[in-house]
């Protein structure tokens, strides 16, 4: 009878009810934990995903800010060029320039000596000639005098 006894459990003894509760227990507690574990490393996996994206995107982004940075100074000095090319530019044409009216003043004064010399040596030509006139029409007038005389 004893050996009947330990085959035929009594399923509505509350000690086996317990230990099939406390077994039922145990293997949601097992289940939850595993399922807990595998939420845990999901969401660790997806913060990491996060993070590196995030990671990658600040590393576009600050690639892109130096590219810019690089773009505007380049900008800034070929502008910086520019200008000091214009400012050369400008500084040549005015030497030219300053170098063109000294040039063209010492001609012009040149030419006003040359026209002075010029009206001087004509004038005195005139003068000659008309000493020479007045001296012949003299000569003539005494040469009248003395035939008519």
């Amino acid at each position: 009878m004893a050996a009947q006894f330990v085959d035929e459990i009594d399923r509505n003894d509350p000690l086996y009810l317990a230990q099939k509760e406390n077994r039922h227990l145990k293997d949601t507690i097992v289940a939850l934990r595993d399922e807990l574990e595998v939420e845990r490393n999901t969401s660790a996996r997806k913060t990491q995903d996060a993070l590196a994206l995030a990671n990658n995107e600040i590393t576009q982004l600050k690639e892109t800010a130096g590219a810019l940075r690089d773009e505007l100074e380049a900008a800034h000095f070929q502008t910086q060029k520019q200008v000091q090319d214009a400012i050369v530019a400008s500084s040549n044409e005015i030497t030219e320039l300053k170098e063109t009216i000294a040039s063209l003043r010492t001609e012009m004064e040149h030419q006003k000596i040359l026209a002075e010399d010029a009206k001087d040596k004509a004038t005195r030509a005139n003068r000659d000639e008309l000493r020479q006139l007045q001296e012949t029409i003299g000569e003539l007038r005494d040469s009248l005098e003395e035939k008519n005389g």
